[in-house]
C-alpha cells in the first residue's frame, strides 16, 4: 500500500500504511494512531474493552491475589469486623432543640428533648396548649428541622437527609394519623387506603381490604367519607396510616371530635395496631381518659418533655389541639 505522511501529535512527521491495524503479537499502536482511535488486540488476540464514549482503551489488569495462606508472602492481612446487634430504634431524639422568633425575641419551642420509642411501643404526651407538642411531632415527621440535636426513625437519619430524601422517609417509613381524619371526599374507604400506593413505590405494601377488616370496617369499604362517622373516618385514617408499614406512626388528637365511647375504642385500636405491627406510636391528646391505653405518658411543659404522673379520670383544662402543618 501506499505511505502517507501523517501529522503527530508532537507535530512531526510519520510515515504509516492507511488503514494498518498491528498485529495480534505486536500490542502496540503507532504514534500518529492517536488521531484516529484503532482497535486493539492482546498478546494472545483478545480484543480489550473500550472505555465509553473516549475512544481509549482499558488494559486489563492482573487478577488479584486472594490467597489467605498465613505462609504465603503475598497474601493480605485478614481483618474482622464486629457488628453489635442492638434493638431497633423506632424514634430516637436526642437533645432536640427547636428556636421560634416572636418579635425581637426567641422562644423555645423544644428545649433540649431527648425521646426514645421502640418499635411497638404507644406513647402519650400530653399538656397545656402551647407547651411544643405540635413542635414535637412536626420534628419528629421531618417536617420541620431543629436547630440542634438530632432525629432518627429506624435507620434514617431526618437532620441530614435531603428535602427529597425527608419526601422518601414520610412517605414510606412515617404514618399521620390527624385529627380531622383528612380524607378525600370523592374516595370510599378503601380507595383511601389504595392512595398512598399510588404515590410511589412501596417495598411491602399491606392489603387495603386486610387492613379495613383490621379496623372493623370491611363492611363500610364502599363509602364515602360523608357517609361515615366520626369514629369511623378515624379508624379509616388509622388503617391508611399504617398501609406502607411505617417504623413511626404520628397522631394527633385522635379524639378531639369524638364522644367518650368513640374515643376509647379508637385509642385502643391505635395501641393494638401499634403492638402488633411493631409500630412506633407517639399520640399527642388532651384527654387523660384514655391515657390507661399507652404504655408511657409523657409531660410537655415549656418546651421540656418529662416523665408524667398519671392522674386518669379527667380531662386537662383549657384544651385545644395541637395541629400537625398540612404537608402532603
Amino acid at each position: 500500500g501506499k505511505h502517507h505522511p501523517v501529522r503527530g501529535p508532537a507535530g512531526g512527521l510519520h510515515g504509516r500504511r492507511i488503514g494498518h491495524r498491528p498485529g495480534p503479537r505486536s500490542g502496540t499502536v503507532g504514534h500518529g494512531d492517536a488521531f484516529r482511535p484503532l482497535s486493539v488486540r492482546g498478546r494472545r488476540g483478545e480484543r480489550l474493552p473500550r472505555s465509553a464514549g473516549t475512544g481509549r482503551c482499558r488494559l486489563r489488569r492482573a487478577p488479584r491475589h486472594t490467597c489467605r495462606s498465613p505462609d504465603c508472602p503475598e497474601s493480605e492481612p485478614m481483618t474482622t469486623t464486629t457488628t453489635e446487634t442492638t434493638d431497633r430504634v423506632g424514634l430516637m431524639m436526642s437533645g432536640v432543640t427547636l428556636l421560634h422568633a416572636d418579635g425581637e425575641n426567641e422562644v423555645r419551642a423544644l428545649d433540649d428533648v431527648s425521646l426514645t420509642v421502640r418499635p411497638g411501643e404507644f406513647v402519650a404526651v400530653v399538656g397545656p396548649s402551647g407547651s411544643g407538642k405540635s413542635s414535637l411531632l412536626a420534628v419528629a415527621g421531618g417536617l420541620i428541622k431543629p436547630d440542634a440535636g438530632r432525629v432518627q426513625v429506624g435507620d434514617a437519619d431526618l437532620v441530614t437527609a435531603s428535602k427529597r430524601d425527608l419526601a422518601t422517609i414520610r412517605r414510606t417509613q412515617i404514618g399521620f394519623v390527624f385529627q380531622s381524619a383528612n380524607l378525600l371526599p370523592a374516595l370510599t374507604a378503601i380507595d383511601q387506603l389504595r392512595l398512598p400506593l399510588t404515590l410511589g413505590r412501596v417495598a411491602e405494601p399491606r392489603d387495603p381490604m386486610q387492613m379495613l377488616e383490621e379496623v372493623g370496617m370491611a363492611d363500610r369499604a364502599d363509602r364515602r367519607p360523608h357517609q361515615l362517622s366520626g369514629g369511623e373516618r378515624q379508624r379509616v385514617g388509622i388503617a391508611r396510616a399504617l398501609m406502607t408499614r411505617p417504623r413511626l406512626l404520628l397522631v394527633d388528637e385522635p379524639t378531639a371530635a369524638l364522644d367518650s365511647k368513640r374515643s376509647q375504642e379508637v385509642v385502643a385500636l391505635l395501641a393494638r395496631e401499634a403492638h402488633k405491627h411493631g409500630v412506633a406510636t407517639v399520640m399527642v391528646t388532651h384527654d387523660r381518659d384514655v391515657l390507661h391505653h399507652c404504655d408511657r405518658v409523657l409531660q410537655m411543659t415549656d418546651g421540656k418533655l418529662a416523665p408524667s404522673t398519671k392522674s386518669e379520670g379527667r380531662t386537662i383544662a383549657g384544651g385545644g389541639s395541637a395541629r400537625l402543618p398540612r404537608v402532603f
